[in-house]
């Protein structure tokens, strides 16, 4: 990466750290040719890699172990799977033809730069490969950034140098993002839908509920009920009936929709339940808002019925 793009990097705002790794490609046993990735102890400590520091870092280049322990590799879940081998369990490794320790665990780190690379500290690489180029720059966002922001930022920076591809959390985000409003969008629209065609069921409800009780409420208009009070007590039906409708909805549709989003991103991410009370409220109110519509008509009808007609109504 040219030393221009890394200051680009460097001089963006809202990245708490830069740093250019060196990589190198290698053949690491049950992995095939992978790029592995030196990290400096304060990258490992700004991202929270805490099993790198761990490591004595110091190996030895004829059997590939040191005095205190085996270094610490990080590779991804599915190389793990791969290996063979438990997280935290010392493993030998043939890396380019030459029998290596290292005690190996799944991190987020070995897939930063958008594919599977398998993570060591800059003095382990140092001592497993012959030769190693700054082939990637890492920016760690700093909490509570605006990421928006940052990832076009980010875009400006890569878009200036041809010779460099952005990946990482920041710009998949941005492509998971687009792809989830355009289902948000879809589902918003299919959800007015049924708002609309719930209040015609309402509605029509109410109007059969009208047609069967005509005498009843004929008889409630000549004991004296108002056409307001008509309205009043339609309008309650309609609103319990609406009421009634949302709770169960939201009472059923939370634990699948917990069960559905769990299905889909279970196995990749921890899921964490934010129920939106707010969005939910407003369902509420919007249920109410559609009972009292619902009423309009089938209340006009019935407060047209004289008391007299309706109570000879067969």
């Amino acid at each position: 990466v040219a030393a221009g793009t890394v200051e680009r990097v460097r001089e963006i705002e809202g990245l708490a750290y830069v740093e250019s790794p060196r990589t190198a490609q290698m053949v690491v046993e049950g992995l095939d040719r992978v790029t592995v990735v030196g990290v400096s102890p304060r990258l490992a400590e700004v991202t929270g890699a805490e099993t790198l520091l761990g490591s004595a870092g110091n190996t030895d280049t004829d059997t590939g172990f040191d005095p205190g322990g085996h270094p610490v590799m990080l590779v991804s879940g599915d190389q793990l799977e791969a290996l063979g081998v438990e997280p935290g369990e010392s493993v030998e490794l043939r890396v380019d033809g030459t029998a290596r320790g290292f005690t190996v665990y799944p991190s987020a780190l070995a897939t930063a730069s958008g594919t599977a690379a398998p993570v060591v500290l800059a003095e382990v690489l140092e001592d497993l490969a012959r030769e190693s180029t700054r082939g990637m720059v890492w920016g760690v966002a700093a909490p509570g950034i605006d990421r928006d922001h940052l990832a076009d930022q980010m875009d400006l920076v890569a878009g200036a140098d041809p010779e460099v591809s952005l990946s990482g959390a920041l710009s998949e985000r941005g492509d998971l993002t687009e792809v989830l409003d355009l289902l948000v969008a879809l589902a918003l629209v299919m959800l007015l839908v049924t708002v609309v065609i719930s209040g015609l069921g309402v509605a029509n409800t109410l109007s059969l509920s009208v047609l069967e009780r005509t005498r009843e409420v004929a008889l409630l208009r000549a004991l004296g009920l108002s056409r307001a009070g008509l309205y009043g007590t339609l309008a309650v039906e309609a609103v319990v009936v609406c009421q009634l409708g949302a709770v169960l909805g939201v009472l059923l549709g939370v634990p699948f929709g917990l069960v559905g989003v769990d299905a889909i991103v279970g196995g990749t991410a921890p899921l964490e339940v934010a129920v939106p009370w707010s969005a939910l409220g407003l369902v509420l109110a919007s249920a109410l808002g559609v009972g009292v519509l619902a009423t309009l008509v089938p209340a006009a009808r019935a407060a047209r019925v004289a008391p007299a007609e309706g109570l000879t109504h067969g």
